[in-house]
């Protein structure tokens, strides 16, 4: 029975991939016995590289169909939520269901928070805590509040709310103060020079 010479595959062979052009050893392509040596016209990376398009630009049109099918039928899903929600049980449930998967995927909870509200990972997040060695950028301390469960908060993403960037980590404290003064130079400058003139430094 004679071989089919597309599907052998020689160690020292190499081939362009159609998409990036490079020539590459036929083991950086995936198997295919229909095509040329045996193995698929785009490298690995090449492969991967397109599903990922795909899938974002999948993910990118379901989300805006749904918005459309949303605001189209506002009323008829405002309808069905009542109904669904006046069932016996289930928002108990529903908050039992809740409170287990908080529970039991913590960092799958923070690091979706951090991607919907400021657009990194919790990795991006634990990298730039990291290189502050935990302290707020600002008053060089580590953060005290804690929450209603008696458990010291998070750092805050400080960020421009103009352009969404990202800058660095800040205690509540200082968060809240820098909102408060609006991030205007001046009013802090001023304030500063205030609390010199009440300590009695100027």
């Amino acid at each position: 029975m004679g071989s089919n010479p597309k599907s052998l595959l020689s160690p020292g062979q190499h081939k362009n991939c159609s998409v990036c052009r490079i020539n590459k050893p036929l083991s950086d392509f995936g198997k295919h016995p229909k095509c040329e040596f045996g193995v698929q016209p785009r490298c690995r990376p090449c492969c991967a590289q397109i599903a990922r398009d795909h899938r974002t630009k999948d993910v990118s049109k379901k989300r805006a169909d749904n918005k459309i099918y949303r605001d189209k039928n506002k009323e008829r899903i405002n309808e069905q939520r009542k109904v669904r929600d006046s069932k016996p049980g289930r928002k108990e449930k529903l908050s039992s269901i809740r409170k287990e998967y908080y529970t039991n995927h913590p960092e799958q909870i923070k690091n979706s928070k951090l991607k919907q509200k400021y657009g990194i990972t919790l990795v991006q997040y634990n990298k730039m805590f990291d290189e502050q060695n935990g302290h707020c950028a600002v008053c060089q301390k580590f953060e005290e509040e804690t929450d209603r469960n008696g458990k010291i908060i998070a750092l805050a993403v400080d960020h421009c709310h103009k352009t969404g960037k990202v800058r660095k980590l800040l205690c509540s404290k200082c968060n809240k103060a820098l909102g408060l003064v609006k991030e205007d130079f001046d009013i802090a400058l001023n304030l500063a020079r205030y609390i010199q003139e009440i300590k009695g430094l100027i």
